[in-house]
């Protein structure tokens, strides 16, 4: 009980035990000591900060975290205000982007420590004779030295007594306004490497470095302490790819909603996915872009104005359901996407009409496609089998059979690649971003596709592939098909002959002249 108790003006047993709780946890620690700062209830999002921050075992650990969730509080505040009142930290470096806001967040804790009304009652008071704004020495038991520290600076051969910092506080050190630049990047990663993880004694094993920082480009620190397995991370998002936020307490469903809207306006949705999802958007070479996305509908703010009717019942409109089901044929598997699509090569026009992903049994997804087909008129299927084959390509039929439906199946198989596992993904995805760019895709108006524009903007580096990935098989369909986008020049006169055509031919038959479109 050393280090619960050292610091404690004397009180009874209750607020000991109190105490020795706060010890072992920082969010109890934060919601007790420090509710003026922390004054909304805490989000399963914090929890997951707090439960690796509390594991001491952890010495190398990085963080992703959302912008405005209260993130710096916890890490600047929380943290290393309980490592001082508890005395379990000798020698604390907080470090920022800059000397300026590491020496800031220095202040707001040594002031929070000299004025909380409840840490002034139940602690001794911290202040020293040294107490100057780049370091000070807190008056616990252990003298703690808090000397902040902004990039660049000296750190390398810190000393305090007989330690050197055993506690690296690390938030936000990419600036925004130098990330883009790759030679600030470099310049960044090569100080961290070589000067802050050399302060620490690697002799010893009470030394921790904490990395907190939210996602602000694709070959960032941050993205590397993360995709690194020598070091314990987790990346946080503040809502899932449906927009259901993570942390309620701070903003619900419709507030998140609100503001992706409000930065899709902007075309600024990148802004979004990096700085609130902590998902990586590639801003150099990005394949897909927010301006490439056009939409389809009867609203006033779409690209092109067609109905779902209409759609329904255009002759030159093959409506196609796309499906990528699951591997493993369990509702613990990972997701499966189906996709409704419609193409009509007389326009050069791609329609992503629907988009259904979640986990799903196998006699779910049947269901599903069959649903989707029936809002949409589709009479194609069109499904991924490598890895499934008659796993999936039996069942399936069977369920049409027995629904009375009646459709065109096409096997989807997968292209592996050369240059790893994922190479064939990528360059199926890669075959639909010249259709993109040339303007041939509209995806239906409102958030039908947000969890597709998340995937493909965040490609290569995507978190999730389901959906992007089926919709990659779009160019193969077309192929199979020998369905080729008509040069304008002779689109009006083969429209013209063609509609003339299928007019004589409903004639003679008093019926449509085929049921099942010409990819089949």
């Amino acid at each position: 009980m050393t280090h619960i108790t050292s610091g404690l003006m004397a009180q009874d047993s209750g607020i000991a035990d109190l105490m020795a709780a706060c010890y072992k946890s920082t969010e109890l620690f934060a919601g007790t000591l420090l509710n003026e700062r922390f004054y909304r209830p805490f989000d399963p999002i914090h929890r997951q900060i707090f439960e690796i921050i509390d594991d001491d075992s952890l010495p190398k650990v990085a963080i992703a975290a959302p912008r405005g969730i209260g993130k710096t509080s916890i890490i600047n505040l929380a943290v290393p205000a309980k490592k001082i009142l508890f005395d379990d930290s000798p020698y604390i470096v907080p470090v920022s982007h800059s000397a300026t806001s590491a020496v800031q967040q220095s202040e707001n804790l040594k002031l929070e420590l000299l004025s909380n009304p409840l840490v002034q009652k139940m602690f001794r008071s911290i202040k020293s004779d040294v107490f100057s704004k780049e370091q000070w020495i807190a008056n616990n038991g252990i003298k703690s030295c808090i000397m902040p520290r902004g990039a660049g600076q000296q750190i390398r051969g810190l000393l305090y007594r007989n330690n050197r910092p055993n506690l690296i506080i690390v938030d936000d050190l990419e600036d925004p306004e130098e990330v883009d630049s790759e030679d600030q990047r470099k310049k960044k990663k090569r100080w961290f490497f070589a000067d802050l993880l050399n302060s620490i004694d690697r002799g010893r094993d009470d030394w921790r470095v904490i990395v907190l920082g939210t996602i602000l480009h694709e070959d960032s620190l941050l993205v590397d302490l993360l995709d690194d397995e020598g070091w314990e991370s987790i990346n946080l998002a503040l809502c899932n790819d449906k927009l259901e936020s993570n942390a309620p307490n701070f903003m619900d469903d419709a507030k998140i909603k609100e503001l992706y809207n409000d930065y899709k306006r902007q075309n600024a949705l990148g802004i979004f996915y990096r700085e609130h999802m902590n998902i990586v958007v590639p801003v150099g070479q990005a394949k897909f872009r927010q301006e490439y996305f056009k939409y389809y509908g009867i609203e006033d703010d779409v690209d092109l104005t067609i109905s779902e009717s209409e759609l329904n019942n255009d002759r030159d409109v093959i409506n196609v359901v796309m499906t990528d089901p699951a591997k493993s044929l369990t509702k613990e598997s990972a997701d499966t996407a189906i996709v409704g699509v419609g193409i009509n090569v007389m326009t050069k026009a791609i329609f992503i009409r629907e988009v259904v992903c979640d986990k799903f049994y196998p006699d779910e997804i049947y269901q599903n496609m069959a649903d989707m087909a029936a809002r949409i008129n589709a009479h194609v299927l069109a499904y991924e089998v490598t890895g499934l084959n008659e796993f999936i390509s039996y069942p399936l039929k069977n369920h049409m059979l027995t629904s009375g439906l009646i459709f065109t199946y096409i096997e989807l198989k997968a292209r592996k690649g050369t240059g790893g596992p994922q190479s064939g993904k990528i360059a199926r995805v890669s075959s639909m971003a010249p259709m993109y760019k040339a303007g041939y895709v509209y995806h239906k108006y409102g958030n039908t596709c947000q969890q597709l524009e998340g995937q493909l903007m965040s490609f290569p580096k995507s978190k999730k592939w389901d959906i992007m990935d089926i919709i990659g098989y779009i160019t193969e369909l077309l192929d199979s098909g020998n369905l080729f986008f008509t040069p304008e020049e002779d689109y009006v006169n083969q429209s013209i002959a063609a509609r003339k055509e299928m007019e004589e031919l409903d004639k003679m038959y008093n019926e449509p002249a085929f049921d099942l479109p010409s990819v089949c």
